[in-house]
């Protein structure tokens, strides 16, 4: 499901878009397209981040899918016999496989993340805080090259 997504700013307030939810919050009022303050060079070296780290979550997904998500508890001990589980063998599988499904979520949101920033590569609004409608350091995206919101944005969110 690809949803296109733009930053754009109204004259008297900034639309806001929830992603988490995949719904959009926009005012009817004039609108200010907001465009990337980056070259195409630039977009170019941030898009090849962008790949290399959809790649990395993809291999790292795919290794903990199979270690720990397709082998039952007695699969991953190497215990082939027929012979009960100890409950406290099963107590550390449901564990592991529970951490180990946070861990994959916690990827699929960071995958779906550069997959959206990729996105604003296409749509030439890459590097547009989604608050402010204002650049994101180009500091802040070579850390974060997904990042969605400017310094300033995003902790004020955290603080509240």
């Amino acid at each position: 499901m690809k949803r296109k997504r733009k930053n754009i700013k109204t004259k008297s307030s900034v639309c806001k878009t929830m992603t988490s939810l995949g719904k959009k919050q926009i005012e009817k009022r004039e609108v200010i397209n907001v465009k990337t303050p980056f070259n195409k060079t630039k977009l170019k070296e941030f898009k090849g981040r962008l790949l290399n780290i959809k790649k990395s979550l993809h291999e790292n997904m795919g290794h903990l899918e199979d270690s720990t998500l397709k082998k039952s508890g007695k699969d991953a001990r190497g215990d082939l016999s027929g012979l009960p589980i100890h409950l406290a063998d099963s107590g550390s599988d449901t564990f592991e496989q529970d951490f180990s499904l946070g861990l994959l979520e916690g990827e699929d949101i960071e995958l779906k993340e550069v997959d959206e920033s990729l996105e604003r590569i296409e749509d030439k609004t890459y590097g547009i805080c989604e608050e402010c409608s204002n650049p994101i350091g180009e500091n802040r995206l070579k850390v974060i090259p997904y990042a969605r919101f400017c310094v300033q944005c995003k902790e004020s969110m955290e603080k509240h």
